[in-house]
């Protein structure tokens, strides 16, 4: 199928997740991810120096500052909240790490304008991510599933932290001691 930009080209179902307005809305809370198990799921996604990672709610950046920091790999942030946005870009700097390294951005992951199958152009587009990593409800990786679905490369890799993404049969799964849970997806699998 042809990007044109135009919603009426996508299926049925990615037109309705952009079309319905109340997706603009946050619809989860900031739970923010704690150090070890950032550092399991950076490691499970076996990032690599270099590679993008997009995190589609990043909170206060506790994922992707150690993805900058000790993997080495570029990052990108869309959070909905300004607040978490700000404390996010505060904690980078006070690691030295700057925008050619990490970014976030204050707005709604379901935006069209992060989603390349919608004919957006943005440097900032889903699609460009090796890693993509997610901490959110069921519903929201329900949704997200079928546009990373349609999004994300073969070689792209999806890591959930506590919710496991419907339909989707993970590489990796584990459920570890203190309840936490993280969950991997290989894209060339899953599609």
């Amino acid at each position: 199928m042809q990007m044109t930009g135009e919603l009426s080209q996508l299926p049925k179902v990615l037109r309705e997740i952009h079309e319905d307005k109340t997706l603009l809305e946050p619809i989860i809370f900031h739970v923010p991810t704690n150090e070890k198990i950032a550092y399991k799921m950076l490691e499970v996604a076996q990032l690599k120096p270099g590679e993008i990672v997009c995190d589609l709610g990043s909170g206060d950046g506790s994922l992707l500052i150690p993805a900058a920091r000790d993997f080495g790999a570029h990052c990108v942030g869309i959070e909905i909240n300004p607040k978490l946005v700000a404390l996010a870009q505060k904690k980078a700097k006070k690691f030295g790490l700057g925008e050619d390294r990490i970014k976030f951005i204050n707005d709604n992951f379901f935006n069209r304008k992060f989603w390349h199958y919608t004919g957006s152009r943005d440097e900032y587009v889903v699609r460009r991510a090796d890693v993509v990593t997610i901490y959110l409800c069921y519903n929201a990786n329900e949704l997200l599933r079928k546009m990373l679905s349609f999004e994300l490369r073969p070689e792209a890799r999806v890591v959930s932290h506590d919710f496991p993404i419907k339909y989707w049969e993970p590489s990796y799964e584990k459920v570890y001691e203190d309840g936490d849970s993280i969950y991997m997806y290989e894209m060339s699998k899953v599609l």
